[in-house]
């Protein structure tokens, strides 16, 4: 994210790794091995990379022009820009730099093979629910 106007939107590595100023990133956030190691500490991005220790700050550092842009889930992005009323100032760039599947974690001695059947099957009955897709736009 960052304010509207401020770059071109961002929509490859190549063009974030050449953008000039500050970017933030919410301390212990994970974007990927391919982000680690191309745009890590080692590099020139990685120089501009501020770590900061919860999601509050980004908007103050943003709006004060402390940071350029800053690193967040794509859900809370959205929920940013309606139910914080910032639309009219921060944009959501169309990169993607990570992605991953939720995982269950269950224990083996708590939890047989059939349970683990009956949980699956009832997420794909869920997964295929008006309910579930409600809820997923909702905080899409």
């Amino acid at each position: 994210m960052s304010k509207k106007g401020a770059f071109e939107p961002i929509d490859n590595c190549a063009k974030l790794a050449v953008a000039k100023g500050n970017f933030m990133r919410q301390i212990g956030s994970y974007f990927g091995e391919e982000f680690e190691q191309s745009m890590g500490k080692g590099s020139r991005f990685g120089r501009q990379l501020v770590e900061l220790p919860n999601n509050q700050i980004r908007l103050a550092l943003l709006e004060k022009g402390r940071v350029v842009g800053f690193f967040t889930d794509e859900i809370y992005a959205d929920y940013m820009r309606s139910k914080m009323q910032k639309s009219d100032e921060l944009f959501k760039h169309p990169l993607v730099i990570h992605s991953n599947q939720v995982y269950y974690a269950f224990s083996k001695k708590s939890v047989d093979d059939k349970q683990i059947k009956h949980i699956r099957k009832a997420f794909e009955v869920l997964a295929q629910s008006q309910s579930f897709q409600r809820l997923k736009t909702k905080y899409r």
